[in-house]
């Protein structure tokens, strides 16, 4: 997701519920907040302080052109695609907004951090995603892609 020139963005049919909303910006750093709730109708205002540094070398790299947001759930937490870059492989391949991430080469993720670990490799390398998407479970090949974080 991209912001305007004044870092604002709009996140829309955020569920009830705590989610996790991480920021990131090259040369700048990166920070989170944690527990945001999502009340259907109602503006909240959340501000994400980039805080601490990014290493150089996390700067450039590979993996999917995806964001994720972590929605608490009474069964533990789900990882659902907040958007999927128009053009890139990961749409290209198939995956959607609103997709649950399960599992990354047959790995479950748990985690953003686990997430992101797993979805980064190589650039032209793929990985296998298991989704799932309206109640139904979905493996799509994807190959990682030069992205800045």
């Amino acid at each position: 997701m991209r912001t305007d020139a004044d870092g604002r963005f709009e996140l829309r049919d955020v569920p009830v519920g705590g989610v996790t909303i991480a920021a990131r910006a090259a040369g700048i750093g990166h920070g989170f907040v944690s527990n945001v709730d999502g009340n259907p109708g109602a503006r909240v205002e959340v501000r994400v302080e980039l805080s601490q540094p990014v290493a150089e070398s996390e700067e450039l790299g590979a993996g999917l052109a995806v964001t994720l947001t972590e929605r608490a759930t009474t069964d533990g937490t789900q990882l659902v695609l907040s958007d999927v870059a128009s053009g890139s492989e990961a749409e290209r391949a198939g995956l959607r907004v609103g997709d649950l991430l399960r599992a990354v080469d047959g790995v479950a993720v748990d985690s953003i951090e686990v997430a992101r670990h797993r979805l980064s490799g190589s650039e032209g390398t793929t990985c296998l995603v298991s989704l799932e998407r309206d109640d139904e479970s979905l493996s799509l090949r994807v190959v990682r892609e030069s992205l800045r974080r």
